[in-house]
């Protein structure tokens, strides 16, 4: 499967737009986190397999590394997926299992029953290593579980399939916020994308890039605080490629 290109090209959100869009879809439409996180890593794991892993899972070797946010639960719930599609997947977490939260302990917990193997340190011999590690608008600085495991994907010759945004990188400038920052083959973007990953200095590394349905209402992109007319991207595929 080849993922589409858009007719047109779709709008980009900053910040503050994208925080009205998870209000939205929680508060006024009742999707709550955990389906986002759900519906986010259907596509992620669309993405690996038709891209990287030739479309076939079965006995590749998949790093998961994951953070104790937003985008460690998509990551988790990702590993998921592609264990059951038959991939050799190992789980390298940033803080947790000892301090899960409520976006990674139900995912934890369902791993653990699957027997996915959580690894104190990545495994070599992967030939993918997905990225949700930090959210957005989180460095690095300070936290130096995050930045080791962000220094070891970058030293690798694996491609790497970031979440979102690469950790480290700015979503509105584009720049790295703190070194080391992830150096991504491919991005999936969740619902629209972050404008930061258009810059010239966030492309680098943000790789591909490809936008990810999350199932926004077309009365919401319209609500205030986005005021987005959005015709049916997504008519065609759950998953576009954007460059």
């Amino acid at each position: 499967m080849r993922f589409p290109r858009p007719s047109l090209s779709p709008p980009t959100l900053n910040l503050a737009q994208r925080q009205v869009m998870d209000d939205l879809l929680v508060q006024e439409y009742g999707i709550g986190i955990a389906q986002i996180q759900e519906i986010a890593a259907v596509a992620l794991a669309e993405v690996a397999r038709e891209q990287f892993l030739k479309g076939n899972c079965k006995d590749k070797g998949i790093v998961v590394l994951a953070g104790n946010g937003y985008k460690g639960g998509i990551a988790l719930a990702c590993a998921r997926r592609l264990h059951a599609w038959g991939a050799r997947v190992r789980v390298c977490h940033s803080t947790f299992p000892t301090s899960p939260t409520s976006h990674t302990e139900a995912q934890i917990h369902s791993l653990q029953r699957m027997g996915v193997i959580a690894v104190e340190n990545p495994a070599q011999g992967a030939v993918l290593v997905i990225d949700g590690l930090l959210d957005l608008g989180q460095s690095a600085k300070g936290q130096e579980r995050s930045a080791e495991l962000i220094a070891w994907a970058n030293q690798q010759i694996h491609p790497v399939l970031a979440i979102d945004v690469p950790s480290g990188v700015h979503p509105e400038t584009g720049a790295g916020m703190y070194a080391p920052v992830m150096r991504a083959s491919a991005t999936v973007a969740l619902g629209l994308a972050m404008v930061g990953l258009f810059t010239e200095k966030a492309r680098p590394m943000v790789g591909e890039i490809f936008l990810a349905d999350l199932s926004v209402p077309r009365t919401a992109w319209a609500a205030p605080g986005l005021g987005i007319e959005l015709g049916f991207p997504f008519a065609e595929s759950g998953v576009l490629k954007l460059r």
